[in-house]
């Protein structure tokens, strides 16, 4: 999918284009009004799209450090809780906070506020024996702070969040409507002008149907000159037999590419056959590479149940023979 700048650059640059001609249209009132429209809605278009320079992942960041720094009070809250539902023997204080602490750094964002209230009510009453274990009221009062900063951080971010989509969505629309004005109207004006403003005609039609480029011919280019695949073969439906012949009269094909060996001189003698046999082994490896990745079902069949170096042999004998 496109990014929105990729969407929005020919939008920007017709704007910069009608901008530098805008006195061509000065004696034609209804032109000049189309031109202004589109300039007015392309000038909201980007000062739409500067907003989402300023950078979005720092809201994330100050909510993921709230959470820490509330998680980490919490659960040292919750491990005194669990000691003093045990050394007061209350069931079910002692099962609550159990529970806490098994769910707490697993729990959703608003489950863990729960747990931090619940935490808060719990342990406010025991607020003497809490000041025995070294803590006391004042970490119960940052609990609360820290819960209270962590929900703002929750707030902004879902705030923040829904502005961007909402902004998005207005950038949408606005390349939408940019190009229906782009196609239906400006396209019709520009192309009556072409003989009265060439130079306007000419760069305009330059951002509107951009030659192709060289790498996306080549590219088109090397798709058409690709292989057959497999999936596109017809279905073979052979015995080992009709397979073997078939991989004969392929074998015959594959050697009439054999290079044609010239009489070589006494001297000549050890390089030419080393060169011969070069020549055979990459042919034959092409071949190879070539027949497995053509191979129908049977014929895979017939390779699993060969030993390799049988099954090369059995294609070598074939191209040879």
């Amino acid at each position: 999918m496109k990014t929105v700048s990729e969407r929005s650059a020919r939008i920007i640059e017709v704007r910069q284009l009608l901008q530098h001609h805008r006195q061509a249209f000065t004696a034609m009132p209804l032109a000049q009004q189309v031109v202004e429209d589109y300039l007015e809605k392309t000038q909201r278009l980007q000062k739409q799209i500067n907003k989402l320079v300023q950078p979005f992942s720092h809201t994330y960041v100050d909510r993921i450090q709230m959470r820490k720094d509330y998680m980490n009070h919490l659960q040292q809250l919750v491990g005194l809780g669990q000691l003093l539902a045990s050394r007061n023997a209350d069931m079910q204080q002692q099962t609550i906070f159990k529970s806490f602490h098994h769910r707490l750094m697993e729990t959703s964002a608003y489950r863990a506020l729960a747990i931090g209230s619940k935490t808060h009510q719990l342990l406010s009453p025991l607020c003497g024996q809490l000041e025995q274990l070294g803590s006391g009221q004042a970490d119960l009062d940052r609990l609360a702070q820290l819960m209270q900063a962590y929900q703002q951080s929750i707030s902004t971010a879902e705030k923040q969040a829904a502005n961007r989509r909402a902004l998005n969505s207005e950038i949408r629309a606005l390349i939408k409507s940019c190009n229906a004005l782009l196609r239906d109207e400006l396209d019709k004006l520009i192309y009556h002008q072409r003989e009265l403003q060439p130079l306007l005609y000419q760069s305009y039609e330059q951002i509107r149907k951009p030659k192709r480029r060289r790498r996306n011919l080549i590219k088109a280019q090397t798709q058409q000159n690709e292989p057959v695949r497999q999936e596109h073969l017809p279905p073979a439906k052979q015995t080992i037999t009709s397979v073997t012949n078939a991989e004969t009269s392929q074998s015959k094909e594959w050697q009439s590419t054999k290079p044609c060996t010239i009489a070589p001189t006494a001297n000549q003698n050890q390089l030419a056959e080393h060169s011969a046999d070069l020549m055979l082994q990459k042919q034959f490896a092409e071949r190879k590479r070539h027949t497995e990745l053509h191979l129908p079902q049977s014929s895979h069949k017939l390779k699993q149940s060969l030993h390799p170096s049988e099954w090369e042999a059995l294609l070598r004998r074939l191209w040879l023979s």
